[in-house]
């Protein structure tokens, strides 16, 4: 009886490994799940497919045919405080100081354009050119779903960041920000912004108010219930009837892959940054190749570097107590997801990336 059980015991775990390498041969998702029981997606063989063709069409395409017959040939979707003039400023950087732009002629030249908060309809003028050079990447704060079907973007960019920082972010930019945006709000701000705990409870309250939601906005501040979840269109009501499966995670990265051709943690953004440049300009960039570079001697930038707008208190060193963390989580349940998801798409992206250049993604740009 002994030597039955202790057989048992052996083959089951052997079994379960058995049935596990099948799943992922066959390209069936599989789920883990960390600590907290929150679900790690692995993503099929379909996913990664994806993927790869995608980076394959940039490569062995006439990337110049591809801009002049779309609309919106690539689009950079710039969440509101999620570093996006940072983004803009080393896209824009490493382009124009790349060897292979240099060599194309000034009439082939492209750039990357910020048009800010101008909403993209579907009679809406897209700027040709700035500067003498025409624009073929986008940048805006216009939901990626609210753009009409004739502005679907080829390509489609976003960064997403820490919830909680991302919250704290939001509120110290309205209280504290010097820039012109915010002083353009503090003037039309009708309701007086309260403190930091009563701000945050006054949006918790909202979640099933909208009477509550409608006397926030006359505050000019940010709505911050799951704000990165509504930009890329993230809506899922399981989360809130505590009915999750697998199968939805499944779907979920799905539908972001399907809509994104690259997005990506703020935690990693230069990676991210360089891999949005490989479909961008199809080539990788001399500057994101650290494949015989010593990491000790790359030139490092800090979170300073991103633009502070003069802002004193910052979402990702601020100290909160239990009750503003309890209130963020509560305001970030869908972000929360969204996050994960975004470093587990971007963790196989960068995967795949490295392996068809055989080389290594710097962490920071060079």
């Amino acid at each position: 009886m002994k030597k039955t059980r202790l057989w048992i015991a052996i083959l089951i775990p052997v079994l379960f490994i058995c049935l596990n390498n099948i799943r992922v041969g066959l390209g069936i998702e599989t789920t883990t799940f960390i600590a907290d029981d929150r679900p790690t997606y692995t993503t099929s063989a379909i996913d990664v497919q994806l993927m790869r063709d995608r980076l394959h069409y940039t490569q062995s395409n006439d990337i110049q045919h591809i801009l002049r017959n779309h609309t919106l040939p690539h689009y950079l979707m710039h969440i509101p405080k999620t570093a996006g003039y940072y983004a803009y400023r080393i896209l824009s950087s490493t382009l124009s100081g790349d060897p292979n732009y240099n060599k194309l002629s000034s009439n082939d030249k492209y750039r990357l354009c910020n048009v800010g908060e101008m909403p993209i309809l579907k009679d809406t003028n897209l700027m040709p050119e700035y500067g003498g050079t025409k624009c073929t990447m986008y940048m805006s704060e216009y939901q990626y779903n609210k753009l009409p079907s004739n502005k679907i973007p080829q390509y489609a960019y976003t960064i997403i960041r820490n919830p909680k920082h991302h919250v704290l972010s939001q509120y110290f930019h309205c209280t504290e920000s010097n820039d012109r945006g915010a002083r353009q709000k503090n003037a039309k701000r009708e309701v007086p912004l309260p403190n930091l705990d009563e701000w945050l409870s006054k949006w918790v309250l909202s979640i099933d108010d909208s009477k509550e939601r409608f006397l926030n906005s006359k505050m000019r501040c940010y709505n911050p219930v799951d704000l990165q979840s509504r930009y890329v269109g993230f809506n899922n009501d399981y989360i809130s009837d505590n009915t999750f499966t697998d199968n939805n995670a499944a779907a979920d990265m799905k539908s972001i892959l399907q809509k994104f051709t690259v997005v990506g943690p703020l935690d990693d953004i230069d990676r991210v940054l360089c891999v949005i440049m490989i479909h961008y300009a199809g080539w990788l960039p001399a500057k994101c190749n650290c494949s015989s570079s010593d990491n000790d001697q790359r030139r490092r930038r800090r979170l300073t570097e991103i633009s502070q707008h003069g802002v004193i208190h910052h979402g990702s060193t601020y100290n909160t107590t239990r009750f503003e963390d309890s209130l963020i989580e509560k305001l970030t349940t869908k972000d929360e997801l969204l996050y994960d998801y975004s470093k587990q798409l971007f963790g196989m992206q960068l995967r795949v990336v490295e392996e068809y250049f055989n080389v290594t993604i710097c962490d920071k740009i060079r």
